[in-house]
């Protein structure tokens, strides 16, 4: 609305409130006019202050209505994993039933976790040296030293492997054969060695053991 006025000439202005009304304090940029309106129209300009304010109180509870639905949609969309529960009990009666073994090559033994239900995963730290199967058969594939590992309910259990070589045949032969020892000597003989008095059969290793060292005239 546009009044024209003549110099010297006042004219009083009747504001009316609209029927939906909004906070206008905010839409009256110029602040002159802003007094002037609330000088002439005190009642007018609280009341609009008024219903400005109870309109942003409910625009705030709409929109905090609105977070809070989109917020719990959000949350049950999400699926919650749980992950497996061990209780102490059960972790402390878990164990490896050994936890070093030495071995020749081209052997094997095997390992075996007590005290679970759960599948375990067993792993071979250098396989050149030994290798182990899901069933925690261990195999000894060339000389040297390495850890095969078990993993069951998050925990890991050892075993340090140590592998040889082969005794050679001649070895083994030479320590299951026969010999003769005496009553009152501390050396063992071949059956046609001349100094042998008495005879008592024997093993070469079972000879050894006793402290008995080899004939110097027959060398068995």
């Amino acid at each position: 609305m546009q009044v024209a006025l003549q110099p010297h000439e006042s004219k009083k202005l009747n504001l009316v409130a609209p029927e939906k009304s909004c906070d206008f304090s905010y839409a009256i940029k110029n602040e002159k006019l802003r007094q002037i309106i609330k000088k002439s129209q005190p009642l007018f300009y609280t009341k609009i202050l008024k219903e400005g304010e109870i309109l942003m109180k409910i625009f705030k509870k709409l929109l905090l209505s609105i977070l809070i639905i989109v917020t719990t949609f959000t949350i049950s969309q999400i699926t919650i994993l749980e992950l497996p529960t061990v209780s102490n009990s059960e972790a402390s009666s878990i164990s490896i039933n050994k936890t070093k073994y030495t071995l020749h090559k081209g052997s094997s033994f095997k390992l075996k976790i007590s005290g679970t239900s759960k599948k375990v995963k067993w792993s071979s730290s250098n396989k050149k040296i030994a290798t182990v199967n899901s069933n925690g058969k261990v195999t000894a594939k060339k000389k040297g030293t390495c850890t095969i590992t078990a993993k069951v309910n998050g925990k890991k259990y050892y075993c340090k492997v140590s592998v040889k070589n082969t005794k050679s045949t001649s070895t083994q032969i030479s320590k299951s054969t026969t010999v003769y020892i005496t009553k009152t000597g501390k050396k063992y003989h071949r059956l046609s060695c001349r100094t042998l008095r008495s005879i008592i059969k024997t093993t070469k290793k079972e000879a050894q053991a006793r402290g008995y060292t080899a004939c110097k005239v027959c060398c068995p």
